[in-house]
């Protein structure tokens, strides 16, 4: 029902019910089509909307799931934990080395770096799990 509805908002004869939310302006109904609408018109401007808010989402996900490190070109969530385990394990024997101090930020560094590779791992096996789906 969801791919429904995603297919009716970029539909000139879309309409919204406040009991139901997005119907057919045609039935004033829940889309009932199989397949493919028969009386589907594409709403070039909608499309468009509608294209530009999944980039948008996609986007934030991807900053979501390397933590901020997006800005240095790292797309994936398991290099960006990988980054973030070393250069907090660096960061803190460094501070020990040098300053004789721990330094208690490279520690919170590192379990968020454990987080990140536990989402990069997650992720990867989530890919798995798809593509035998898709056999």
């Amino acid at each position: 029902m969801e791919s429904k509805l995603h297919y009716c908002e970029s539909c000139t004869n879309r309409s919204f019910n406040p009991s139901k939310g997005l119907v057919c302006g045609l039935t004033m109904e829940k889309p009932q089509f199989l397949n493919t609408c028969p009386n589907y018109s594409k709403d070039l401007a909608a499309a468009e909307r509608l294209e530009f808010r999944k980039s948008v989402e996609e986007l934030e996900q991807e900053k979501s799931e390397v933590g901020g490190l997006h800005e240095y070109g790292i797309k994936s969530p398991l290099a960006a934990g990988i980054i973030l385990i070393v250069v907090s394990v660096v960061w803190l024997v460094g501070g020990i080395i040098a300053a004789d101090r721990i330094f208690f930020y490279p520690i919170i560094m590192f379990f968020f770096g454990i987080y990140r590779l536990i989402v990069g791992i997650r992720k990867m096996n989530k890919g798995k799990t798809k593509d035998l789906l898709d056999q």
